[in-house]
């Protein structure tokens, strides 16, 4: 499986961590985006994807920073 198809994949699904909460809160951004500039469907499509990687990427962040604080205090 290429790495496209893979991304397309992970990018519609809507069960897993934070998959939901993402899809929705990035929908939500790429609406407000949208608003304040003249965009495109496509590039809509684009910002919503990019934020969702973004909001994703930082809940994994985080995840691993308590974890390392947990470990060290215990």
């Amino acid at each position: 499986m290429a790495r496209k198809d893979r991304v397309i994949k992970h990018i519609q699904e809507t069960t897993g961590p934070m998959n939901s909460v993402a899809k929705y809160d990035a929908k939500v951004y790429a609406e407000q985006h949208a608003e304040k500039y003249a965009v495109t469907g496509k590039e809509l499509e684009r910002v919503t994807k990019a934020k969702k990687r973004k909001i994703q990427r930082s809940t994994t962040k985080q995840d691993r920073f308590i974890s390392k604080l947990l470990k060290r205090y215990f």
